[in-house]
C-alpha cells in the first residue's frame, strides 16, 4: 500500500536458479515456440510452466487431502438404515 510521504520498502524474495540438463530437442522446441506465441522469453515461459505445474500439484494435494478428510468424516457418521422400506411405503400410499 502506498502511503504519501512514506518511503516504500521492497521485500526481497529468494529467487532460485536452476540448470536444466538433457532436455529433449522436441520439448525445447515446443517450449520455445510457445514462448514466442505468448510473447515471453524462453526463461519466462519455463518459469510460467513450472509455476503452473506447482499450482496444479498443490491443487491435487488439496483435493486428495479433502477426499481423505471427507472419508474420515463419513466413517464417523452413524449407519443409516435402508430407505427401501420408506420408499415402498410411500409408493403404496398412491
Amino acid at each position: 500500500m502506498d502511503v504519501p510521504g512514506k518511503r516504500q520498502v521492497w521485500r526481497h524474495t529468494e529467487i532460485m536458479n536452476l540448470s536444466i540438463k538433457n532436455v529433449p530437442e522436441e520439448v525445447y522446441e515446443q517450449i520455445k515456440q510457445t514462448a514466442v506465441e505468448q510473447r515471453r522469453s524462453l526463461n519466462a515461459q519455463i518459469v510460467h510452466l513450472l509455476a503452473t505445474e506447482a499450482a496444479e500439484a498443490s491443487r491435487r494435494r488439496r483435493i486428495r487431502d479433502s477426499r481423505k478428510e471427507l472419508e474420515r468424516f463419513g466413517a464417523r457418521l452413524p449407519r443409516m438404515s435402508s430407505g427401501a422400506r420408506l420408499i415402498r411405503a410411500d409408493r403404496e400410499r398412491y
